[in-house]
């Protein structure tokens, strides 16, 4: 995606954020990389979600009140609605959501590496049962040190 393509680009204590959203919702949020450079927000939705944004990592039990836009398979939005019921300061394992959803717990981590709105359709509340799993389809270091930082931030790990 190109830097223009975003509403706004934020530093955050979990790196650069680009935020793009549509006529009255927010479509995506990406992780980027730490040389791309700020861009203030292009109207007020963008400027409510980089405020909401901002609150969380001040408080990490704030709870977002944003329209969403999430394109994505009807399952996988089954799950990412699933994950907005997880509240802040706890998790789930990827089987327990699946067990609730009549899935396999493979078909949860591809729909949370597939989260088009992560931090804010918490995705990285999900966990492994031997860890915190990966993120963002990083099963290396990288975005796992974001889940990692996320689950501390909210009291988790």
């Amino acid at each position: 995606m190109n830097q223009t393509d975003y509403s706004a680009i934020i530093e955050s204590p979990v790196g650069k954020l680009g935020i793009q959203t549509g006529k009255d919702c927010l479509q995506r949020i990406d992780f980027l990389a730490d040389q791309v450079r700020a861009k203030r927000p292009q109207h007020a939705l963008a400027t409510n979600v980089v405020s909401q944004l901002h609150h969380y990592f001040e408080n990490p039990m704030f709870e977002f009140v944003i329209a969403c836009d999430m394109a994505g398979t009807a399952y996988q939005r089954s799950v990412w609605e699933r994950l907005n019921t997880i509240k802040a300061g706890h998790c789930m394992t990827y089987a327990d959501v699946a067990k609730r959803l009549h899935s396999g717990a493979r078909a949860v981590g591809g729909a949370c590496r597939r989260n088009p709105i992560p931090i804010i359709v918490p995705c990285h509340r999900v966990v492994s049962k031997s860890g915190i799993g990966g993120y963002d389809g990083d099963w290396g270091t990288g975005k796992t040190d974001i889940k990692h930082w996320l689950l501390r931030h909210e009291g988790i790990v």
